[in-house]
């Protein structure tokens, strides 16, 4: 595969998903190691363990972070100006 393929292909991946690129490559090793789909050479690692466990993991601590950030957003705030009686 030529070097501009490739980039094309990358940033094809990339486009798909906006900045969140990570998100193409967990379905397309998804899809690899479930036997959907068939990776050729410079594709076929994406269907390894390592990888789709690694980006599945970087899913799961952004859903957190997010939700962590809505409810830190939403949480009752104590006044620290009270009077003291």
């Amino acid at each position: 595969m030529d070097p501009l393929t490739a980039v094309l292909i990358g940033l094809g991946l990339a486009g798909s998903a906006g900045l969140n690129a990570y998100v193409p490559f967990l379905v397309v090793g998804l899809l690899g190691r479930f036997d959907v789909l068939h990776l050729t050479s410079p594709y076929d690692g994406l269907s390894s363990l390592p990888v789709p466990a690694s980006l599945g993991l970087v899913v799961v601590v952004i859903v957190a972070a997010l939700l962590a950030r809505r409810w830190w957003r939403r949480r009752p705030r104590t006044s620290r100006a009270t009077a003291a009686v």
